[in-house]
């Protein structure tokens, strides 16, 4: 299989491509920009940085505890940060690992996105969950999530402070993005569950305060 990375000039006209041969099931995760016009590429196994040209800067294979992440974000300094399952971790512009540490801290949370902080930290969302105690098709398989989680971690990785928002409904965060007043936008479903995914969507507004 073949992994292709096309950049386009601002009327939509092709400044270079870029493909890489890959595993079968390997596939792209995450996409950002870089400072010099390249990205930083991320797949079920590797990180790649393209430069400006879209030649390659370093390529770095994921140890077992990121492979298949699914969340990139860049960071203030050209870096970028990296959230798995249960695991966040950092790498500065050359690709060098700086930090990699065990997020969830408690059974029943899944993080779902990461976005950066204007201090150079970051925000985890993540939804917490519950399993069905008498599902009769699946006993205690069927989960359900519920609250939505705003995790803030220090540009080190470690947790300064936690949000839950508690809803009389069962929620989903599906997305988060950060507002220019230092506040979030969080893109949530309702009606999560086991049998009935997704419900309807909805947006809710957050302040920045801890």
């Amino acid at each position: 299989n073949r992994i292709t990375v096309v950049k386009f000039d601002a009327e939509a006209a092709t400044v270079w491509t870029s493909a890489m041969e890959v595993a079968a099931n390997d596939f792209v995760r995450g996409l950002v920009p870089t400072e010099d016009g390249g990205v930083t590429l991320l797949t079920d196994t590797f990180m790649r940085r393209l430069d400006g040209d879209g030649a390659t800067v370093w390529n770095f294979t994921l140890p077992p505890d990121l492979a298949g992440s699914e969340h990139l974000v860049a960071t203030n300094d050209d870096g970028v940060v990296v959230l798995g399952d249960d695991r966040v971790a950092r790498f500065d512009v050359d690709g060098n690992e700086l930090w990699n540490k065990a997020f969830a801290s408690e059974t029943g949370k899944e993080p779902i996105d990461i976005s950066g902080t204007p201090d150079g930290g970051f925000v985890v969302g993540s939804s917490t969950y519950s399993y069905a105690e008498n599902s009769f098709y699946f006993p205690r398989s069927s989960w359900y999530c519920q609250n939505m989680v705003l995790t803030k971690l220090n540009r080190a990785g470690n947790v300064e402070s936690e949000r839950e928002f508690s809803t009389d409904s069962i929620n989903f965060l599906v997305d988060l993005a950060p507002t220019s007043d230092g506040g979030y936008i969080i893109l949530g479903s309702r009606g999560r569950s086991f049998f009935s995914s997704y419900g309807y969507m909805f947006l809710m507004k957050v302040d920045g305060e801890e």
